[in-house]
């Protein structure tokens, strides 16, 4: 089929969910002119147009918290899950003293996974929504709209959230 978009939505847990779909449209012979995204569908989008299907599967059935935050200190989570309301102290504290959480994990696990190259190459057109600080105005970008090399940037931006150290690119943070 041509002249399909995929616009993926944010909400981390959305991105396992956006792998299983992406499963179907393989199996279903469906492929795209365009796959967008924002936060974690920016992250899954770019390795949806990389075209890596397994890889992909592999690092999301393999992620752990550590692949993803840095944090100052030897931290005991009382949950597991991150935000639950019995880590409030503890990432409250995180956040003030450190600035934000530290993402540079992420950012290492996704120059792993995430092929530039691949994409640049791809016939298929990449895209990803950011929102800029302080105003959260919102601005997409395009592939060719990002300077090489800086791919990588431009996906933390997007996937950036409140709490996280801000992504600068440039004179502009997000």
């Amino acid at each position: 089929m041509s002249g399909l978009g995929l616009a993926l939505g944010g909400g981390g847990s959305r991105g396992s969910y956006q792998i299983g779909a992406w499963r179907a449209f393989r199996e279903l012979g469906l492929s795209f002119q365009a796959v967008v995204g924002t936060s974690i569908g920016a992250v899954n989008a770019a390795l949806m147009i990389g075209s890596d299907y397994e890889r992909a599967v592999s690092m999301w059935e393999n992620l752990k918290l550590e692949q993803c935050l840095a944090f100052s200190q030897d931290l005991e989570l009382k949950s597991a899950d991150l935000l639950n309301i019995k880590n409030a102290n503890m990432l409250g504290r995180e956040v003030l003293l450190q600035k934000g959480l530290d993402t540079q994990p992420l950012r290492d696990l996704l120059s792993q996974y995430v092929s530039e190259a691949a994409i640049r190459q791809s016939s298929a057109r990449y895209g990803l929504m950011t929102a800029t600080l302080p105003d959260l105005n919102a601005r997409p970008y395009w592939i060719d709209g990002i300077p090489p090399g800086q791919l990588i940037d431009f996906i933390m931006a997007s996937a950036h959230l409140p709490g996280l150290k801000p992504v600068k690119i440039g004179e502009r943070r997000f």
